[in-house]
């Protein structure tokens, strides 16, 4: 579908409008409220998971409840199920019925420019930036981010959760510290170190069981979860196991590639087959989802997985961090400085939108509130939860959420849920823009603020709430290199691109797992594989992507 020049026309209209009549109803003089006259919205909200809509209380959900004392604006919030993205989405787009805003989906660049720059759908952000004094500010710092989050027409049309300050963390590979111990070996920093810790996890009864034979040296589901070639991978410089950036001749200029095709993933192939071969890995590796995976993990078996953090992982036993730590990031030989690949500016490209036919006074609202997401006030409640006994936590259940869901955990959980479900389903949304946990600036500045509290200790303390974060501050953030950021593509281009992804990754996953288990011979059939990838078009796809690449690093320079 191309732009709509009528919906062009008024919405060129209502920015002119914008500057005359919105300043007088958005509040410029603080945070709350956001508007200097009550303001009618309609925002739809797509929840986290079809588990927290199942169960969502609209009526006396937290961070409902505090907008309706706080913000000035009355807001009439419609609820969708997630599951139900791909129905009510383009029909509420497609049908002229969109609310003012949408909040809490997970906007690829390809949406964004679908919507945005190609049927004209939402609002520009960018026009809007005089009521989003924090979020300006931050794209000041970081022209890195104004650089993605501009679409081709010159534009952003959505808004961000920002990963900055060491916040996303999209590799995690855990060893089991209690067997090192026991079969006497250190954390390995090489892929031949790795094949000598597993080798001897195998062989010399590192659970200590008395049974030899039930050591799973690496575990973990293929398809499910953080992939366990990462831990391979990254070790040979490739930041993704399909379409990444190639770090093997060093850090300076990398190029995009599609890892399979290139020369080391024969190395690679050839490593995993000797770890499957040689019963290194779990033989089930295939097959198994990730919940089996993770119940041998409960079950002792397992000494190297890649994964969420282990005490959300493994029930049976306490103080995780004294027996389970971060693996070092690997090289594939010894000196090697290793690459750990993360676009870190954003996790999600984009969670709220505007829509183009938005009232100006609504737009300028709504952008104020969303300012707001991006505020450590905002960012302190989101994450931690109101100050004890304010007239946000009348019943002074606890100084902070955090502090209120682990009561629930450890104590009171009968409800059989997690207790990010019961935070989620009960006082803040996830996904909003603004920062996710883990920026340093703002958790110093709330410990500086709330020193007493359980969560400024421990971030006094450690410089971090959550735990797991530590052994993956230690071992793997040091050597976090940029990763593809979000890259506009034309519209034939993005065509192109989704189908032959599609068939490479397909056929890419059937070849990987015979060549692994042995069902193809890498010496001999490996030729074989290079021809179907080229028959496939990866060239024609690594082409394209390094053609917009580079636009993207010329709009970053120029930026500068």
């Amino acid at each position: 579908m191309k732009r709509n020049p009528t919906r062009l026309l008024v919405l060129a209209l209502s920015l002119l409008l914008l500057c005359s009549s919105a300043m007088a109803a958005v509040n410029t003089d603080g945070l709350l409220p956001f508007v200097t006259e009550p303001i009618d919205v309609k925002i739809a909200v797509y929840p986290q998971s079809a588990i927290v809509f199942s169960e969502f209380d609209k009526e006396n959900y937290g961070w409902i409840k505090y907008l309706e004392r706080h913000s000035g604006m009355n807001i009439d919030w419609d609820v969708y199920d997630p599951a139900t993205r791909n129905e009510t989405l383009p029909l509420m787009l497609a049908g002229g019925e969109m609310p003012d805003m949408i909040q809490g989906l997970f906007w690829t660049v390809d949406d964004i420019n679908n919507y945005g720059v190609i049927q004209g759908l939402l609002y520009p952000i960018d026009e809007l930036l005089q009521y989003m004094p924090t979020y300006s500010k931050i794209l000041e710092e970081f022209p890195a981010l104004r650089a993605t989050m501009t679409a081709p027409d010159g534009h952003m049309y959505g808004l961000p959760v920002l990963g900055y300050h060491n916040g996303l963390y999209p590799y995690r590979p855990w060893i089991n510290m209690d067997w090192l111990k026991n079969v006497g070996m250190e954390n390995p920093t090489t892929l031949d170190e790795l094949y000598n810790v597993l080798k001897a996890f195998k062989e010399m009864d590192a659970n200590g069981n008395g049974d030899p034979d039930d050591e799973i040296p690496l575990g973990g589901s293929w398809s499910e979860g953080y992939q366990e070639s990462q831990i391979v991978l990254r070790a040979f410089g490739f930041t993704s196991s399909g379409l990444g950036l190639d770090y093997s001749d060093g850090v300076e200029n990398p190029s995009i590639v599609y890892t399979p095709y290139a020369p080391e993933y024969k190395e690679y192939l050839s490593y995993m087959h000797k770890l499957y071969t040689e019963g290194l890995m779990d033989p089930d590796i295939f097959t198994q989802d990730q919940l089996q995976a993770e119940a041998k993990m409960n079950e002792g078996r397992v000494g190297v997985y890649n994964g969420n953090n282990p005490n959300s992982v493994i029930l049976t036993i306490s103080n995780h961090y004294d027996h389970w730590w971060a693996m070092n990031a690997l090289t594939d030989k010894p000196g090697e400085t290793p690459v750990v690949g993360v676009y870190d500016l954003t996790e999600v490209y984009a969670t709220n939108v505007i829509s183009a036919d938005c009232d100006p006074k609504k737009a300028a609202a709504l952008a104020k509130m969303c300012d707001y997401y991006f505020t450590p006030e905002y960012y302190e409640y989101h994450w931690y939860g109101p100050v004890l006994n304010s007239e946000d936590d009348p019943e002074g259940k606890g100084t902070y959420w955090d502090e209120v869901i682990q009561e629930y955990a450890y104590a009171g959980n009968t409800e059989g849920i997690s207790t990010w479900t019961y935070k989620i389903n009960n006082f803040c949304f996830w996904v909003v823009p603004g920062y996710v946990s883990g920026n340093k600036d703002y958790e110093l500045l709330l410990a500086e603020r709330n020193p007493d509290s359980i969560v400024g200790k421990r971030i006094a303390a450690t410089g971090v709430w959550k735990e797991w974060e530590i052994p993956l501050q230690d071992k793997i953030v040091p050597y976090h290199v940029d990763d593809i950021p979000p890259l506009y593509l034309s519209e034939d281009d993005l065509e192109t691109c989704s189908l032959l992804r599609q068939q490479l990754d397909e056929q890419t996953g059937m070849w990987e797992a015979k060549f692994i288990t042995g069902e193809l011979d890498i010496e001999s059939q490996y030729g074989e594989f290079v021809a179907m990838l080229e028959e496939y078009g990866v060239k024609e796809l690594e082409e394209i992507q390094n053609k917009a690449y580079d636009v993207y690093k010329e709009n970053l320079a120029n930026l500068k």
